[in-house]
């Protein structure tokens, strides 16, 4: 029941979730005898069907990750409005909705035993007990809630722009607090970042959705890059306005042979950025 605390599986103890996932991918395909403690009583037992999973036949750890079957990487679902979307074979859903699709054929597994280990292949054939990729999925969705998704809908051109400034408004925001993430507290990692390959890579994603969906990511595209132009970098307008600035106070401009530096400067550091960002794309 909801908040039971499971302490044993087959008279095994467990103290922690990943022990939990451990025993079920060990005992998948068999019943097992859950212990566990609910409200004031203590020991309740019941038995427990664990399924099999393609991570299980595999032999793969929940971090494993699937990247293909019979080299599709991508399946089509509908969304809350019925609308076909795209969605990767490598989340839960994706890989559920392709190998319900392939009950009964033998099919061709690509996948990666870690994130950074090398890709590979296996043969097996797809049954009924086997479509739930439980194993990745129960790692993913612990204490987390669900999201609400909402679509804002304006009639009229009015609505609409005040809609649209508004989110751009919001895009730019919460660019500044990324880096003020990124760069001070470090709560956000460089790989979460990409540059024009991983920019490509998502945004033909994007446009198999529909055509709303790629112009809205378009514009946060260029919401984003309407920030790093204005950082105060050489090279970029923010540069130049801080040297505007500087000759508004001092009354002349800034020695030549100071701009020319620090556009060298610039030109080195988003020259070394680029290579960074399109190294990690190319990783991933």
């Amino acid at each position: 029941p909801p908040g039971a605390l499971i302490t044993q599986v087959d008279h095994q103890p467990v103290g922690t979730w990943l022990e939990l996932i451990d025993c079920f991918r060990e005992h998948a395909g068999s019943a097992v005898t859950l212990t566990y403690d609910h409200e004031e009583e203590r020991g309740l037992q019941c038995r427990f069907e664990v399924p099999r999973s393609i991570h299980t036949i595999l032999g793969l750890s929940p971090h494993a990750r699937i990247m293909a079957i019979d080299g599709e990487e991508n399946v089509s679902v509908d969304d809350l409005h019925g609308r076909p979307r795209a969605v990767a074979v490598s989340s839960p859903l994706g890989l559920r909705r392709l190998l319900t699709e392939k009950i009964g054929k033998r099919v061709t597994v690509t996948y990666a035993a870690s994130p950074f280990a090398e890709s590979r292949t296996a043969e097996l054939e797809v049954t009924a007990d086997m479509v739930d990729p439980w194993l990745g999925r129960i790692l993913y969705y612990v204490d987390v809630q669900p999201v609400q998704a909402t679509k804002l809908i304006k009639k009229g051109p009015i609505g609409a722009i005040q809609t649209g400034v508004k989110k751009t408004i919001y895009f730019i925001v919460n660019m500044y607090t990324t880096m003020q993430r990124m760069i001070f507290s470090r709560t956000v990692g460089v790989e979460n970042i990409s540059g024009p390959i991983g920019i490509v890579s998502i945004g033909r994603k994007v446009a198999q959705v529909g055509m709303v969906e790629l112009l809205f990511f378009l514009a946060i595209i260029s919401a984003n890059l309407a920030v790093l132009n204005f950082l105060p970098l050489p090279i970029v307008d923010g540069g130049l306005m801080v040297f505007l600035l500087i000759e508004k106070i001092k009354g002349s401009p800034v020695n030549l042979k100071v701009q020319m530096a620090t556009q060298v400067i610039g030109l080195i550091l988003i020259g070394a950025i680029f290579v960074f960002v399109t190294i990690q794309d190319l990783t991933k």
